[in-house]
């Protein structure tokens, strides 16, 4: 056969070589692959930050975590032979710094009374002389240090909410709560110019 001056066998082909249908499909395949992947990149990244905005918002609004409310606590404060109003001002406000870390509760009365503070610090070196040796903090860290006419024993009420749970302070109301504070306004950890000794209940 002679064909435009090619002779024998089969015409070639000069054209562009049509695709076939396996040619044709991947490149659409890689594109749809990219897509899952790319849909599933931003569906993981957008649970992720749902999670995080979530636990955020718990930690905010859960009572475990909120520190205490000291915004509506009554300060009753009777006798002041022994410190002056502003020395007494500064116990509460360390008092109320303390508390803050009553979290999930709110402060509503933080008390002293002279009278009840020293008859509990002599009630304290009494103890200590019926038992030596008993280890009691108030008297080693504060009593034996300061001396009873330096420090001052301060009562809160406060009332907390049932995530509290679990933290050492029980749900509901608490009252007779004790702070024990020394003056001593040269400490380097006064806060106030009072040092904490300890707290509880007594």
């Amino acid at each position: 056969m002679h064909v435009n001056g090619y002779t024998g066998g089969v015409i070639p082909h000069t054209g562009s070589v049509i695709p076939t249908a396996t040619h044709a499909s991947k490149p659409a395949t890689r594109s749809a692959t990219k897509r899952r992947w790319s849909w599933t990149f931003w569906t993981v990244l957008a649970l992720v930050a749902v999670s995080c905005a979530a636990a955020i918002a718990y930690h905010l609004v859960s009572p475990s975590w909120r520190q205490a409310d000291i915004s509506h606590a009554h300060i009753s404060v009777q006798g002041t032979s022994l410190f002056s109003a502003k020395q007494l001002n500064g116990a509460v406000q360390a008092i109320l710094d303390t508390k803050r870390t009553f979290r999930g509760c709110s402060i509503d009365k933080v008390d002293y009374n002279e009278a009840h503070s020293q008859a509990s610090l002599q009630e304290e070196r009494d103890s200590i002389k019926d038992n030596p040796g008993s280890g009691s903090a108030i008297y080693s860290r504060g009593i034996a240090r300061y001396g009873e006419t330096h420090m001052a024993v301060f009562t809160t009420d406060f009332t907390c909410d049932a995530g509290v749970e679990g933290s050492g302070l029980n749900p509901g109301k608490t009252t007779g709560w004790s702070d024990y504070l020394a003056y001593d306004p040269t400490n380097a950890k006064a806060d106030h110019g009072w040092v904490w000794i300890d707290g509880g209940f007594g």
